[in-house]
């Protein structure tokens, strides 16, 4: 059977709620988008829903779900969000100022 259909056991009798598998999803808290080994700084341009937001220049940047947010993003100075927020957080990291 696949995941997320009901199952037939073949007796008969079927109790919708037993027979149903549940789905199986993959999910990461948050992505790094980094410079690697190169020694220059990165320009990483940020669009949402196809629309131009803006141009972190620095070392990097995190994308990350509120789950995410408090681990490497919160140290990179983004704030920490509740689980229940439907958002993503950009935590830029170590922005070049003088660029």
């Amino acid at each position: 059977a696949e995941y997320g259909r009901e199952e037939d056991s073949g007796d008969g009798d079927s109790d919708e709620e037993s027979d149903l598998i549940p789905e199986c999803y993959q999910v990461m808290n948050e992505v790094v988008i980094n410079r690697g080994l190169n020694s220059g700084v990165c320009m990483v341009d940020i669009y949402c829903d196809e629309n131009f937001v803006t141009t972190v220049i620095g070392d990097g940047v995190i994308v990350a779900t509120p789950t995410g947010s408090t681990a490497y993003a919160a140290a990179t100075g983004a704030s920490v969000v509740a689980p229940s927020v439907p958002c993503m957080i950009i935590a830029p990291i170590c922005v070049d100022t003088t660029a």
